[in-house]
Order: C-alpha cells, then sequence, then structure tokens
C-alpha cells in the first residue's frame, strides 16, 4: 500500500493567515521589487543526462559558478539513483538501504526551498524517471506508474528481470510514441498502452546480450551490448531490427550521440556515423572511466589516469588537465551548463569517502570551485540541473542543493514569505545581497536590503500615523467663533421674548 502525504499546506494556517495578508499586502504595495529579471524568459531546460535520450548529459543554460547552497534535505537512509528537475520540482527515489533494501519511497522537493511537496511508498522499486508528465518506476521485473495525486501504483507491463541496469543507473529510452528498456533482452514497450513492441531475444536471437548503455532517436537506437566482446550495435527503433554493429571495442561503456554522429568511451574515444562507418578514434592515456559530455564544440570526459580531457567534434585534443577520478566505475560523473564542466568523484571506501565537487571553466580547463564533502555522505548516481540550480543526491541520506544566481535566492525568499516564515525569508534575501556584491550589482543589492527592513522591523516599533497638528491660534480662534456663535443665538432668543 502506497501512502502520500502532501506538505505543501503544513504548518499553523491560523497562526499564518495574518502573516500572509501582510506580506500580500505589501507584494501589492511594492509590485516592481523582487521580481528577478529573467522571469519573462521562463524556466531554463532541464538536464539529467540519465533522462536525456542524447545522453549528451550538457545544458547551455548556466549553473553556478560559486558553490552556494541552497537548500539541503536530511533524511536518514540512502540516495543512489539519479534525481529528475520537473516542473520547479525535484524527483528522487528514496531507499531505506542500498545494500539491505527493504523500503523505497518517491519524493518531490520544491526546487527553490527543499521543502517535501509529496512523498509516496510504492513496493520495492530500483529506479524513478519522468516521462510526458507522468512518473514511472522499475522493480524487479515490472514497470509501473506511480500516480502521486492518488498514491497508487499501477502495474503497466513485466520485463525481463536479468541485467544490471538497476544498479549502473542506466535508464530507459523515453522516445515519442514508446520506451526502450536496457534489461535482458533489451525491450521496447508503447507508450500508449505499455504492450511489448519488440525485444532483442527476438529479432537479434542473441539471449545473453546485456545493454550497458544506449541512446538513439525516432529511427534508430544504438547500444553498448556484451558480443563477443564489447560492441557497439544499431538497431531500427520502429522494429528492433539489427541495422550494423562494430567488430569488438575494448572495455565499451559510455555512449552519446549529437548531430547525427554517436560517440563512445572505452579503451578510446570513438566516433562513428549513422551507418556504422567509424570517423575517428582519439587515444587518452588511460580507460575513459566517466559517462561523455558532448558540449558546444567538444566531447569532455575523465580517464583512469586522472586526466580531463577536451576533444573537439574533428577528434582533436584542445586541452588536458589534472582531476582525481573515482575509484569505481560508474562513479564519476560529469555534467556540462553553459561554459561550466561538473565534475563529481568518490574516493576511499564507503566508511572513510570523502565525494568531491570540482567546477572547470569549459573553454580553457582552469578551475574556478571546488567543494569537498566529508563522509558518510558520497555521491553515487548522477547530478541534475535546472533553473541555474545543481541538485545532488548523496548515499547517507542529503538530497543537496546548490545555486549562486541570486535571483533563485530572491525567489526563495518570496516562497518563504508567502508560507509565512520571514525568519527564512530573511536568510535568503541577505544571500542575495551578498552574491549580488559579489557580482558587482549594487543597486539591486541596495533594494533588497531595504526589502529586509520592511520585513524585519516590528510592527509595535512603526510609529503610528496621526493627522497633523492644529496650531494654537487657530484653536483660540475658532473657540471664540464658536463663543460669539452662542452669544448671538442667546441675544436674538432673548429679544424675541421680549
Amino acid at each position: 500500500m502506497m501512502h502520500i502525504r502532501d506538505h505543501s499546506t503544513g504548518g499553523n494556517k491560523i497562526k499564518n493567515r495574518k502573516k500572509f495578508l501582510a506580506v500580500m499586502a505589501i507584494f501589492c504595495i511594492f509590485p516592481d521589487i523582487y521580481i528577478p529579471n529573467n522571469t519573462d524568459s521562463g524556466h531554463s531546460e532541464c538536464i539529467d543526462w540519465l533522462g536525456d535520450v542524447n545522453r549528451t548529459a550538457y545544458s547551455p543554460d548556466s549553473g553556478p559558478d560559486m558553490p552556494i547552497v541552497l537548500w539541503k534535505r536530511n533524511i536518514p537512509g540512502d540516495f543512489d539513483t539519479s534525481p529528475f528537475i520537473i516542473d520547479n520540482k525535484v524527483l528522487i527515489l528514496w531507499k531505506d538501504s542500498m545494500y539491505h533494501l527493504s523500503r523505497t519511497k518517491v519524493f518531490l522537493f520544491d526546487l527553490l526551498t527543499g521543502e517535501i511537496l509529496y512523498e509516496a511508498d510504492p513496493h520495492l522499486i530500483f529506479q524513478v524517471f519522468p516521462a510526458g508528465g507522468r512518473i514511472f518506476g522499475i522493480g524487479i521485473d515490472t514497470l509501473n506508474e506511480i500516480d502521486l495525486d492518488t498514491g497508487k501504483t499501477h502495474f503497466l507491463a513485466s520485463i525481463p528481470e536479468k541485467g544490471s541496469y538497476p544498479l549502473f543507473n542506466i535508464y530507459p529510452l523515453v522516445l515519442e510514441d514508446r520506451l526502450i528498456v536496457p534489461c535482458v533482452p533489451a525491450t521496447c514497450l508503447s507508450r500508449s498502452d505499455f504492450h511489448v513492441l519488440w525485444n532483442l531475444n527476438d529479432t537479434i536471437t542473441d539471449p545473453d546480450l546485456e545493454p550497458f548503455g544506449l541512446t538513439g532517436d525516432e529511427s534508430l537506437t544504438f547500444l553498448i551490448m556484451r558480443r563477443d566482446g564489447m560492441r557497439l550495435l544499431a538497431v531500427d527503433t520502429q522494429t528492433g531490427t539489427l541495422k550494423w554493429e562494430t567488430s569488438p571495442l575494448h572495455w565499451a561503456r559510455w555512449l552519446s550521440l549529437k548531430d547525427n554522429t554517436i560517440y563512445c568511451g572505452g579503451k578510446n574515444l570513438w566516433a562513428f556515423n549513422r551507418d556504422g562507418t567509424q570517423r575517428w578514434v582519439f587515444f587518452p592515456e588511460g580507460y575513459i572511466t566517466s559517462n561523455l559530455v558532448l558540449g558546444l564544440d567538444a566531447v569532455y570526459f575523465v580517464d583512469e589516469e586522472d586526466n580531463l580531457y577536451k576533444v573537439d567534434f574533428n577528434g582533436n585534443l584542445i586541452w588536458k588537465t589534472k582531476w582525481e577520478a573515482s575509484l569505481q566505475y560508474y562513479e564519476t560523473h560529469l555534467i556540462g551548463a553553459g561554459d561550466i564542466l561538473y565534475c563529481i568523484g568518490n574516493y576511499g571506501d564507503t566508511s572513510i569517502t570523502k565525494s568531491s565537487i570540482v567546477a572547470f571553466n569549459m573553454e580553457d580547463g582552469n578551475t574556478l570551485w571546488n567543494l569537498d564533502l566529508a563522509s558518510p555522505f558520497y555521491i553515487k548516481a548522477p547530478p541534475a540541473i535546472g533553473d541555474g540550480i545543481l541538485v545532488i543526491g548523496k548515499v547517507g541520506g542529503e538530497v543537496l542543493a546548490l545555486a549562486s544566481d541570486p535571483d533563485s535566492f530572491v525567489e526563495q525568499g518570496n516562497s518563504f514569505l508567502l508560507r509565512g516564515d520571514e525568519d527564512q525569508a530573511i536568510t535568503s534575501f541577505k544571500k542575495a545581497v551578498e552574491l549580488n556584491e559579489k557580482k558587482g550589482d549594487i543597486s539591486k543589492s541596495q533594494e533588497i536590503q531595504e526589502r529586509i527592513l520592511e520585513i524585519g522591523t516590528p510592527p509595535e516599533t512603526k510609529s503610528p500615523e496621526t493627522t497633523p497638528g492644529i496650531p494654537l491660534s487657530i484653536m483660540i480662534l475658532i473657540g471664540a467663533l464658536i463663543g460669539i456663535l452662542i452669544i448671538f443665538y442667546f441675544f436674538i432668543q432673548k429679544k424675541r421674548t421680549d
């Protein structure tokens, strides 16, 4: 049984009603303050490389250029699968333990505040991912839909249970009308009713083909498979028919697609045309141990010799710099946003692990910032980026959001105000002040400081509004006139009686 709780209306409603009305009145009085300049452009593209069908791990929109904590949420247990950013929310799967799993939960956090909007308790699942406004979960041998509005889990289809894809964060390929699940054999399901359209056991007749990576589009699907060694295969997306396959590619693991070129990482970096012909090959110093990032003009990756590379789309080395990769495969994660490349690695065993996030300039390879995260937390799964916010789930029960755009903290402060939480709102606004000052925007910093003073002044200390004082001479004159009128009234009355 799944239970769902909506925390978005939590708190003492009666206690907060007066604050809410006061806040709304302030916004009506000051409509032009604290509305970020970029609101007219809409929300930026969100990128989580396991949800992108091309697996480029890159978004042209910017990410944090300083490691400032926007929010963090601690829940005892483990977050060892990738987060996804959808509609200003963070979707992520929680496990009570990644080693001795007995319970899972699906969480939706508010992207700006980290507030828990929903949590659901489905039966044991290994992955969750979004598609077309719906949330799906993969169990041992099932595909399910998780309905957060009703709190129910709906069985959709049976899938083969054999395969290691839950361990390696290899997510299904979500296409317009179909879903390709990297199980053994790889299986294609209709997105309309989730019946099986094809599986590779029927089209290739090799029951032991295990996917280690996949990418593609509506016409071709590309998979790295163990077939007399690791090979790159292309199958017709509509029918599953094998179109071509390469000769063995030693230790091939990583796969991305851009502009009709397939990039495959292993002992080398290979580039193939859509017809299977090899365009070029690049020889790094060691095996590639990270995913590939396909930026605007180059491919970025890390090898086991602790080299970070930038190789252009013609196979030429642009730059190389040192950065220590994780000791374990599938735990070195790269993601790019704008002109920044974020590299995540883990060091030591699980009891003394330290995770590190290093941001590099994608143009020249210079280090922008470095953030160390101490044990017992370490980052097993790739992060996600959306609206300039980097979201990371960590083993040890923490979800962390980093941002450096002052407008993100302003929006966060506005959200806290609408909830009636003035203290947290002021904290957010103060961070926005500091960031604007660092970025040289003094005028905006001053505006926000005035806003903080307005919020932080207790109502009882404000001067009461009074009418202007009346001069004493005017009051004497008015009194004299009233006296004359009274005397005149009695004089007229006396004459009438006489």
